[in-house]
């Protein structure tokens, strides 16, 4: 299999990314970005001092991720987990895989007295029903719906045999993910048994769509999104310093349903039936990314304060809550991991707008672009190196709002392809040194869509002047090809909405210029 360089993105992610603690580790870092892999996107990084055995290490973390896919996957009806449950009331032997998770989720439902269920599908498929016809189901509608499914979903035998007892619909996807990267780590960690191998590979890092594990002296720093901030490009309520150490976001602002005008969680209190949309957001740091995965969702479910006693009583597990009305909640452990210190969601932003510049812009006015990466062939791909930026009438770089380079190698080289952006970024840096790279982790997307948000600032942080400007997104996939879109608008207080035609390389492009959403 031909290994093509793939990209690490920084700026503005799709979930939770992290960058190398300092400038030699950052030399020595080789990041690998791919498209659609388990629903969602994949990002490898691997502290080498050859290319050779970064390439080993994640050839070993794919291969492995395509293995358990098989097993887990519910999508797929010849996958390990659909033909089991198939064969109701019928004892089989299982892999030591699906029997450890099986195992593992008994105990995560019993210790959150019930807050984390594997069967909610008939759940799922009555509140698709609602949003379809947007009719809310009653209350006991949704309590006949939970009950049957609090009974024994299987048995299991010391001989690693499992037998499913329901016909309730089944899905570990709570922790499976989570539960993949564990394995993929740790079969790639494996090949540092040969000398050579463990001289020349000190770190590892993966990543699936939000959940991320590091290994070895791979130091990250994670940002943990705000979830009133429905873009990408804008201030976390807390920032992470990670070393050995997985973590997982799970949140109700990135999926779930639509009925009239009220927006229900994806995330389920399985002993109601209710969508669990009093917590925005819940972040888990743990010695594994099943537990993190799992007690993610459970944080979801649980009440602030039983979320706190429930990590205060867990070894290795520590929490960050974000209810609905904006308010924080850690654990006691949680400072350990965070390098600012906890603070409400309103008091983050508030500190951010107020460091340069807190006047509305036009009236308070704010751009919104949404954008769609294609797929190439369909499946998983790598990902193009993308820039979105804003530049002003004289073709002067004002503001960088999503950038995605490539790390692999001595140094990086992202600046050969995004010709425009670097030859304009680096004029940028004679008069401004803001530094626009950065990270930032929000809950799990779809693969390939992106949404950022432009709020009159420059990268210095101060507020442009009302006029014309031109919008640009620039990408190129190597052994690709090399696209530009640009648009120039006028930016005033008329609001306005232009769709920008797709290329090879980016599917479309939409921009919206409203007031402002009012946030928490």
């Amino acid at each position: 299999m031909s290994m093509i360089r793939a990209i690490a993105a920084i700026a503005v992610v799709f979930a939770l990314s992290a960058v190398t603690a300092d400038a030699t580790a950052k030399q020595n870092t080789h990041s690998y970005f791919y498209e659609d892999v388990l629903g969602t996107s994949l990002e490898i990084q691997v502290k080498a001092d050859s290319p050779v055995w970064a390439r080993l290490m994640e050839n070993s973390v794919r291969q492995e991720i395509k293995r358990l896919d098989a097993v887990f996957s519910t999508y797929d009806s010849d996958s390990e987990i659909s033909r089991w449950m198939a064969s109701t009331d019928s004892t089989t032997s299982v892999s030591p895989e699906l029997f450890e998770l099986l195992q593992r989720f008994q105990h995560w439902h019993h210790i959150s007295h019930g807050a984390l269920n594997p069967a909610l599908g008939s759940l799922i498929q009555r509140w698709q029903e609602a949003e379809a016809t947007n009719q809310l189901p009653s209350t006991g509608e949704l309590q006949t719906l939970a009950k049957p499914i609090q009974n024994a979903w299987w048995t299991l035998s010391a001989d690693r045999k499992a037998t499913p007892k329901t016909n309730q619909r089944l899905t570990l996807d709570a922790a499976a993910k989570g539960y993949i990267i564990d394995k993929a780590c740790e079969a790639a960690w494996k090949q540092r048994n040969e000398p050579h191998v463990a001289r020349s590979v000190t770190g590892l890092l993966v990543n699936i769509g939000g959940d991320l594990r590091t290994m070895g002296d791979m130091s990250v720093q994670v940002k943990v999104a705000d979830p009133f901030q429905d873009a990408d490009n804008q201030p976390p309520i807390d920032v992470l310093r990670l070393t050995n150490r997985a973590v997982a976001t799970s949140g109700n602002y990135r999926r779930g349903f639509q009925v009239g005008k009220t927006f229900y969680s994806h995330i389920f209190d399985p002993r109601t039936g209710q969508p669990a949309n009093h917590i925005a957001s819940a972040t888990v740091v743990s010695t594994n990314t099943a537990e993190a995965d799992a007690f993610a969702t459970i944080f979801s479910v649980l009440p602030p304060r039983q979320s706190l006693e429930l990590a205060d009583g867990t070894e290795d597990v520590e929490c960050l809550v974000v209810d609905a009305a904006g308010k924080v909640y850690s654990s006691s452990g949680w400072a350990q991991y965070s390098e600012s210190a906890t603070r409400t969601v309103a008091q983050v932003t508030d500190a951010k707008e107020d460091s340069v510049d807190s006047q509305p812009w036009n009236g308070g006015m704010e751009l919104t672009v949404d954008f769609e990466i294609n797929r190439p062939g369909g499946g998983r791909s790598h990902r193009p190196y993308v820039a979105v930026w804003v530049e002003d009438k004289d073709g002067f770089p004002i503001r960088t709002l999503a950038l995605y380079r490539q790390t692999d190698g001595p140094g990086p080289r992202w600046h050969r392809d995004l010709r425009r952006w670097f030859k304009n970024d680096q004029m940028r840096q004679l008069v401004d040194t803001t530094d626009v790279i950065s990270t930032i982790s929000v809950a799990t997307r779809p693969p390939g869509k992106y949404k950022v948000v432009w709020n009159g600032k420059d990268d210095s942080g101060k507020l442009v002047k009302p006029g014309k400007y031109t919008v640009f997104v620039e990408a190129a996939r190597e052994h690709g090809t090399y696209q530009l879109i640009k648009k120039e608008l006028e930016f005033a207080e008329t609001p306005f909405a232009e769709k920008l035609d797709g290329n090879v390389e980016i599917k479309a492009a939409f921009l919206k210029y409203e007031k402002a959403a009012k946030r928490k």
